[in-house]
């Protein structure tokens, strides 16, 4: 249902996060450059991550596919394979549970708690508590089954559960999964919830069969509208977001501008590329060139300095990044938009 209610986006919308540009990047350069081994990003190699994805949306390029659809039809369809094996995962942890069985009745470390809350905090929550509990409910399932029937009766019907392991398993990776988040040091995005989403939603829909019918339903229903129910809205999916769209205009200005003889440079020290992401600022506007990311004043300074980086230098910062590189060196600004400055030295 969220697929039919998103397809018509797939096509139109601005691709507006950080890695999808990188995606864009590096798909280009393949057509570009007929180079189908070695991958690109900033105008140069990179081995950062597996090319297949690449791969599939530069063929379907090839075969006629617009390229924004192209770029998001190898994910939507790991989502949807996703959702197959989600299915037969949940129906593999619950094999040996009898489900119709009579039984009875913010710091930066903490950040996973923002995304988990903005997304659906009933239904993370939901998720992640079935999961640790999974065993504890398979195990007390058996227990009150072997209760209401005699031991030789109960023995056929349902052993010993063998699936007790993998549910085990299951629990572990899940408490594993968000300690790691929280110890992490580095920079993560609420993106990375998609690695633990489907082992959490299996051992979720496991603990569900094995709770009585009537209840099972309603938490069911619960755990649906928590997530926004079955039809997902554009603005739901992000589809609807700016994205990079407010800065295509200084982009392709400062593409327009840039001589063979200027170096790209762009401004790192206050998180800009959170704001104009890498492979955007490549793709839209360096003409093929390399930019070269600086992260303080200082660094521009050392380094034409020490001639490591000749003039002539054409930038782009955020204004309050440009504000602190005026001070130090004789930059020239150019325009200036959506919070940006390009600025040419000398």
């Amino acid at each position: 249902m969220a697929l039919l209610s998103l397809w018509p986006h797939l096509v139109a919308a601005e691709l507006w996060q950080y890695d999808k540009w990188y995606t864009a990047e590096r798909v280009q350069v393949i057509l570009a450059r007929h180079d189908w081994l070695t991958l690109y990003g900033n105008g140069l190699p990179v081995f950062k991550k597996p090319p297949l994805q690449y791969w599939l949306s530069a063929g379907l390029q090839i075969a006629g596919l617009p390229e924004t659809l192209a770029l998001r039809l190898p994910s939507l369809g790991a989502a949807l394979g996703t959702l197959c094996l989600t299915a037969h995962l949940a129906r593999k942890f619950s094999h040996d549970a009898a489900p119709h069985a009579e039984a009875t009745d913010w710091i930066r470390h903490l950040r996973w708690t923002t995304w988990i809350a903005t997304d659906g905090a009933l239904l993370w929550a939901g998720l992640i508590t079935a999961s640790l509990a999974l065993p504890a409910v398979l195990k007390a399932v058996h227990k009150a089954v072997l209760r209401s029937a005699s031991r030789h009766t109960a023995s056929q019907r349902i052993a010993s559960p063998r699936c007790l392991g993998d549910t085990r398993t299951a629990a572990l990776l899940v408490g594993c999964f968000f300690a790691a988040l929280t110890a992490a040091n580095g920079e993560v995005f609420d993106g990375y919830l998609l690695q633990i989403l489907p082992l959490a939603a299996a051992a979720t829909g496991a603990a569900l069969a094995l709770v009585p019918r009537t209840n099972g339903l309603i938490a069911v229903a619960i755990l649906s509208l928590s997530a926004g129910g079955p039809w997902k809205s554009a603005a739901d999916a992000g589809l609807t977001r700016q994205g990079i769209a407010p800065y295509r205009p200084i982009l392709a200005s400062f593409r327009a501008a840039l001589g063979r003889s200027d170096q790209p440079i762009v401004c790192g020290w206050e998180k800009s590329d959170q704001i104009l992401f890498p492979g955007a600022l490549w793709l839209l506007g360096s003409g093929g060139r390399t930019f070269r990311r600086v992260w303080s004043p200082d660094d521009l300074s050392s380094a034409l300095a020490s001639g490591t980086l000749v003039p002539p230098l054409r930038g782009l910062c955020l204004e309050s990044e440009y504000r602190t590189l005026q001070a130090r060196l004789p930059t020239r600004k150019v325009a200036a938009n959506a919070g940006w400055v390009h600025w040419t030295l000398p």
